[in-house]
């Protein structure tokens, strides 16, 4: 069964997104808002050590999810 990302859950860039320089500086960040866009995307809002940004769940791994 495949995992949804939600507010709260401690995630990571997935591996495929750490060769982009900018990148590699985000460790580990906090969901902290989600959207659904008319087309039905998923869109989540992470919170990194000094910045948030929004992010789509297949750009992100779930270290430890929330409960």
């Amino acid at each position: 069964m495949e995992s949804k990302i939600k507010v709260g859950d401690l995630v990571a860039p997935a591996s495929w997104t750490t060769n982009l320089s900018h990148i590699r500086s985000m460790e580990y960040g906090v969901v902290i808002d989600y959207f659904e866009d008319d087309s039905g995307l998923v869109h989540v809002e992470v919170q990194w050590q000094d910045h948030k940004e929004w992010w789509s769940p297949f750009e992100l791994e779930i270290i430890s999810e929330s409960r």
